[in-house]
């Protein structure tokens, strides 16, 4: 005789089922919602939970308080939010983002302006991101960006000046271990009308560049493993403060115009058009 196979659901097993539809359910919801939070927010110094749920239930009555109370302590926790008392919130200060080279760092690039005076090129160190990702990572190097007519130029002139000096594209020739015994220097293409800035004399990217070079990846972030990229530019777009239509025209030159304004929305709850 053919046995049956019997598919009903343990009451345990329907309940996990059921935790997991509420937990997608709360995933579909949670990005409005979080723009409504954010968007009150911002027309006052604090406001409190009592006045949240004032608010969501103007708007979307149907929306569970368990709900808006998860909600406001994932914000708190990503730091969106800051929780200053008991049920009150603010949003913290965003800060000037602002990155020093080393002395070392600075030697070389002004090596390279003296070499190439005409050459328009930035320098930066990958450790800045260290300060943005969730999981530290042992890879340092330096880099220069700089015009694509001066790229090999450069590249041959560091490595004589202080090597190790590689192209972007030599990358994957590069033994891991080579990364911590030796100071390397990576010499990439500068994106036309890249913005900058400036330490002392020494042009550095700004951090709209460096989200939107993150987002595009490329040799030099690859190292970076899994979503480390979004989460790293999260923390950046949270904690500092973002020319919007500086990072929206350098994604536009880079092809990236709509994915750059989609992420605003999600980690800065703003649209941009």
């Amino acid at each position: 005789m053919r046995s049956e196979l019997n598919f009903q659901l343990s009451p345990n097993y329907r309940q996990y089922l059921l935790q997991i539809a509420v937990y997608l359910i709360y995933l579909y919801d949670m990005k409005p919602l979080e723009k409504q939070i954010l968007s009150f927010a911002r027309l006052r110094n604090t406001f409190t939970v009592q006045e949240i749920r004032a608010l969501v239930a103007s708007i979307s009555p149907n929306t569970p308080d368990a709900t808006i109370l998860w909600r406001l302590y994932d914000m708190t926790y990503r730091g969106a939010l800051r929780r200053i008392g008991r049920g009150k919130y603010a949003i913290p200060e965003r800060g000037v983002f602002s990155f020093s080279p080393g002395e070392k760092l600075c030697g070389k690039a002004r090596a390279v302006m003296k070499a190439f005076p005409y050459t328009a090129f930035c320098i930066w160190d990958i450790e800045i991101l260290n300060s943005f990702s969730r999981h530290q990572f042992s890879t340092t190097f330096d880099i220069i960006e700089i015009e694509k007519v001066a790229v090999t130029s450069v590249q041959e002139f560091l490595e004589e000046y202080a090597p190790p000096c590689v192209l972007e594209n030599s990358l994957q020739h590069v033994r891991y271990d080579d990364f911590n015994q030796r100071r390397y220097i990576v010499v990439k293409s500068l994106i036309g009308e890249s913005p900058l800035e400036h330490y002392q004399d020494v042009p550095i990217p700004s951090i709209e560049k460096m989200i939107v070079d993150l987002y595009c990846g490329g040799p030099l972030f690859s190292f970076l493993q899994g979503n480390e990229s979004l989460t790293i530019i999260e923390t950046m777009m949270i904690s500092y403060t973002i020319n919007a239509s500086t990072l929206i025209r350098y994604a536009s030159r880079r092809g990236k115009k709509k994915e750059i304004q989609s992420i605003m929305s999600k980690f800065m709850a703003i649209d941009v058009k």
